[in-house]
């Protein structure tokens, strides 16, 4: 990383920071159970700051503590997260420990903005695999005055802040959306309390309002699936939406600055990045992505998202989902309904990428009730979807803004304090 502010220095990493390889101790000693550590091994465990506990370990050999930069160390290298919590770190993450705790922000930022470094030189073959000890020790850092940085950090900190703050917002929204779903579509519970007589007419219950009381039936009646509101009926989940395949967009090549950017699973995962492919506008609407869409990937890690990137092409491996009559959290809450047996069913594929085919979407079973009751549920769910979106749109733009920002706020083009010297 150079420096073109003269007023600023520059240093290693290893002069600011402590660095622990990760290691990763015996299976035997992982589990699900909460027992233990939280055991972090890569990229696949980090969310946008913090990562998120999937595995734990009962005999850590290598602990992080609150606050240690966690750096994924294999493709995809530079990756950053922080540790909100003591942990364990697997070989896939090194353990960054600012010898200051007041360089922590500043130290993460560089680092989060060297990322896009990382990805030309892995792509480029500079770098093969992995990063070693002392690739990271001897990373060069633009240093400037303790005083400038807390400052650069404290700019930069008012966007992650309500960018955090989007962001669990946005997780309160979809819980609160799902449950609803649930509640009302798959175990039915209005129903079970028009039955067991707790809801009454004119009255409210918590959840349930009393003018929605005549759109529920108050009887189950049985089915294929099992017993189900009567006068609702059974669909194959195909026959909810349109799962529209994406393309080999390598057969659609972009010319010069005319492009779109491709959308794998990776870009569902983070956003486009600077190994983001290109592909030619010319795909037509039916492969064109846009804010809003339900994205499901079908192949490999099977996930589903409500796309808030920008335009963008459609790769295959993913399904964008549509319906021209049933609304969209209509169809979310039941791909999520299913999503768990969808992923049983490709990793107990024997290949090497696990993935479901058209007859698992027919076969998928879901309860439809009368359209007026989706009609009054979509006054109530539709909204927390849109607020998602809104939130998620607004946090790229306030990512871009910061990632913007950053590189400036370093040169000395955007100032921040005195012209202190390093």
């Amino acid at each position: 990383m150079s420096c073109k502010n003269k007023n600023f220095g520059q240093i290693q990493l290893q002069s600011v920071a402590v660095l622990i390889m990760g290691q990763s101790p015996p299976g035997s000693t992982y589990n699900e159970l909460g027992q233990g550590l939280p055991f972090f091994q890569g990229v696949k465990d980090f969310d946008y700051r913090y990562p998120t506990p999937r595995v734990y370990c009962t005999a850590p050999t290598r602990i992080a503590k609150q606050g240690d930069i966690l750096f994924s160390v294999r493709a995809p290298i530079g990756r950053v997260n922080v540790a909100d919590r003591l942990c364990a770190a697997g070989r896939g993450i090194a353990i960054i420990r600012p010898k200051e705790q007041s360089d922590i922000r500043y130290i993460e930022y560089l680092l989060r903005y060297m990322e896009p470094t990382w990805n030309v030189m892995e792509a480029s073959g500079s770098v093969f695999g992995n990063a070693t000890k002392k690739d990271i020790l001897t990373l060069p850092l633009i240093w400037p005055h303790q005083h400038t940085r807390e400052k650069i950090s404290n700019v930069l900190r008012a966007f992650d802040d309500k960018i955090e703050l989007n962001r669990r917002m946005n997780e309160t929204l979809e819980e609160i959306a799902r449950a609803l779903f649930k509640s009302w579509f798959v175990d039915f519970d209005p129903v079970r309390a028009k039955m067991d007589g707790r809801w009454q007419p004119g009255r409210s219950l918590p959840g349930l309002p009393a003018e929605l009381y005549d759109h529920f039936p108050d009887r189950l009646v049985p089915s294929e699936l099992g017993k189900i509101p009567e006068g609702w009926i059974l669909k194959g989940l195909d026959e909810i939406a349109d799962f529209v395949n994406g393309l080999a967009l390598q057969r659609f090549p972009a010319e010069g600055d005319n492009y779109i950017p491709v959308i794998k699973i990776a870009e569902m995962r983070r956003g486009y990045t600077a190994t983001t492919g290109r592909a030619s506008p010319d795909i037509g609407e039916k492969y064109t992505v846009e804010d809003g869409d339900l994205l499901f990937s079908w192949s490999g890690s099977l996930e589903v998202t409500l796309w808030s990137h920008g335009r963008g092409a459609l790769n295959q491996h993913l399904f964008k989902v549509t319906s021209a009559y049933f609304p969209r959290w209509f169809y979310w809450g039941w791909i999520h309904e299913h999503l768990d047996e969808f992923r049983w069913i490709a990793a107990s594929k024997a290949t090497t990428m696990g993935h479901i085919q058209r007859h698992h979407l027919r076969e998928a079973k879901v309860v439809v009730p009368t359209d007026m009751l989706i009609k009054q549920t979509d006054l109530l769910i539709n909204p927390l979807l849109k607020a998602i979106i809104t939130n998620e749109v607004t946090n790229r733009e306030l990512t871009k803004l910061r990632d913007t920002l950053l590189p400036k706020l370093l040169s000395g083009e955007v100032r921040v304090g005195d012209s202190d010297t390093s």
